[in-house]
């Protein structure tokens, strides 16, 4: 790694320890984020998948109903495995298009459960483990890496 390099990435390190600095002492936050409701409902280990799916599908809609349809669809036992990347990109979409529909994930029933299915197989075959964490080990944390998994 050039010298440069070396430097955007320390000042990079250097930056998000003052961000985590300044949250921890109340300077950050304070507004209450529509992916807050699933906050206590979703385990720490789920909730990279379940923020990552759900954020496919926030764009040009209402997060705050977007998020409480999350954490519905995560609270009903039935539908959690929308969630789970690797049962996702294996499941028949007509399944996947029910629950995300009935739950008001999705709102345009044909494209949304298709986005859903996509980020999902592209997770998994990124991904020896099958999940984010698994996709963001697999690039050792580097965005930069990560973003060209996605654009290719």
């Amino acid at each position: 790694m050039g010298e440069y390099m070396r430097m955007v990435k320390e000042e990079f390190l250097e930056n998000v320890k003052l961000l985590m600095q300044m949250h921890s002492e109340g300077h950050l936050g304070g507004e209450v984020m529509p992916e807050d409701v699933l906050l206590g409902v979703v385990p720490e280990e789920e909730l990279m998948n379940v923020l990552t799916l759900g954020m496919s599908l926030n764009y040009q809609r209402n997060s705050y109903a977007l998020w409480q349809s999350v954490a519905q669809a995560y609270i009903d036992d039935s539908s959690r495995w929308v969630f789970n990347p690797q049962v996702v990109s294996e499941i028949n979409l007509d399944e996947l298009r029910n629950v995300l529909i009935h739950h008001r994930v999705a709102l345009q029933p044909n494209r949304h459960p298709e986005i859903w299915k996509r980020v999902s197989k592209g997770i998994v075959q990124s991904s020896s483990k099958g999940d984010v964490f698994g996709l963001i080990e697999s690039v050792q944390s580097d965005i930069s890496t990560l973003k060209l998994i996605f654009v290719l």
